[in-house]
């Protein structure tokens, strides 16, 4: 596991080392614990492409340590979704340095990379 500031003040970037490692649920129906969601309703339908994805961003955003990682992601799923997901860019970042692959998976989907990130990016190689 590797933690980075960069998504905001105290908080770090958990990063796990290998995505093989990946292993949670891609279907059904789950409930995050509330370290993660604090909302009432933290149920989520994983057949549902749109709750998937949303699931992933929190799980990416808020998680504590790579058990929280592996409990709740799939390497697979991971990767198909990767392009579409909108995370803050100090997290994006540090995965696709960690995980080469995620960053060749955004490159090659056809979803358009968000402008924003792609001009931060740039600066960030630049320096």
């Amino acid at each position: 596991m590797t933690r980075w500031t960069g998504t905001r003040p105290g908080k770090a970037v958990v990063v796990i080392k290998d995505l093989a490692a990946l292993h949670g649920p891609t279907t059904g129906t789950v409930t995050l614990p509330h370290h993660l969601m604090w909302q009432a309703d933290r149920t989520f339908d994983l057949d549902d492409p749109g709750t998937l994805q949303w699931l992933y961003e929190i799980v990416l955003r808020e998680a504590r340590g790579s058990a929280d990682l592996v409990e709740w992601l799939d390497s697979r799923m991971l990767h198909a979704c990767w392009p579409s997901l909108y995370l803050p860019h100090g997290i994006r970042h540090v995965w696709e340095m960690s995980h080469p692959s995620l960053s060749n998976a955004r490159e090659a989907s056809p979803v358009q990379a968000n402008p924003t990130y792609v001009r931060w990016l740039a600066q960030q190689q630049a320096a």
